[in-house]
């Protein structure tokens, strides 16, 4: 429980600068900036994680084919975006 507040600003600390390359920068959608810069967050975390156990090059890919992309897709990322679309929608246009 120690390291909560040092976690906690970390990872605020990142969504601002997210938000911030987000606005400056790609100037994307919310949504489609969230899932992009999760999945490279994702994505370096793991690379990181490997490196920092001295995991080979093989074993990383390897661990890379199990993750099921499908179903990734069609449950995480498919509910967030139709969610979040539904949060757009303004009941007094129908």
């Amino acid at each position: 429980m120690e390291n909560f507040l040092p976690l906690t600003v970390l990872i605020l600390l990142l969504i601002v600068l997210i938000g911030f390359f987000n606005e400056k920068v790609t100037k994307l959608t919310y949504e489609i900036s969230l899932m992009l810069f999760a999945t490279v967050v994702g994505v370096t975390c793991t690379f990181i994680v490997a490196a920092t156990r001295g995991s080979s090059v093989s074993a990383l890919l390897s661990d890379v084919m199990l993750f099921d992309i499908e179903g990734f897709l069609m449950e995480g990322v498919l509910c967030f975006m139709l969610f979040a679309g539904s949060c757009h929608m303004r009941l007094h246009d129908f």
